[in-house]
């Protein structure tokens, strides 16, 4: 099957929060799970700017700053996303809070699972009026999520039930992969599973 064509149906993923990041806390004097404060600092001198995102220890409140920008030329800067960092844009804020590279650049340690939502119906295989269903699962943020999770949760079966679907190949990713990406596809053979 191709990804061509309309999906039967489409579940976006939606990430509840942006992920903590384990930092050494100072007033603590040990390692916490920080939480993004979902506000960035901007320090502008002499034409070059310093941009953060903040970052709070749920136990002191002291604060951890996520190098963004260093002593970048603000002519450097995009006018629509300083724009966007000095209102606080939320989706500018997750989309950094999200980015690997930018935590790992600051030898940050990411909370690898964070709690999402999925928006779209989920699935009966039992009664669903199809023998094959090709489902379109949107994640625009770099989120990980398992596939046997998703599904184990969308069609109200034991992940491991899921697993045995997979290894079957009764149910398989276009991509191959293991984790859901920007835009994944399932495949689902509803009338092989009914059979079992």
């Amino acid at each position: 099957m191709s990804n061509k064509g309309r999906p039967d149906r489409i579940w976006h993923i939606v990430p509840l929060r942006p992920p903590a990041v384990r930092r050494h806390c100072q007033h603590c004097q040990r390692r916490q799970w920080f939480i993004c404060s979902e506000k960035f600092r901007l320090n502008r001198t002499h034409g070059r700017i310093d941009i953060w995102l903040i970052y709070k220890c749920p136990v002191c409140s002291s604060t951890w700053n996520c190098t963004l920008f260093s002593r970048l030329k603000v002519a450097q800067l995009n006018e629509d996303l300083h724009r966007r960092m000095v209102a606080n844009d939320r989706r500018t804020v997750w989309r950094f809070a999200f980015d690997r590279g930018v935590l790992r650049a600051n030898q940050a340690e990411w909370e690898r699972t964070v709690d999402y939502r999925v928006e779209g119906e989920p699935i009966d295989l039992q009664t669903v009026e199809t023998d094959t269903l090709r489902i379109l699962v949107t994640c625009p943020l770099p989120l990980p999520v398992r596939v046997e999770g998703l599904l184990a949760r969308q069609f109200g079966l034991s992940r491991s039930r899921v697993k045995g679907l997979l290894l079957d190949g009764l149910v398989r990713l276009e991509a191959g992969s293991k984790r859901i990406q920007e835009d994944t596809w399932i495949l689902v053979d509803v009338a092989a599973i009914r059979a079992l």
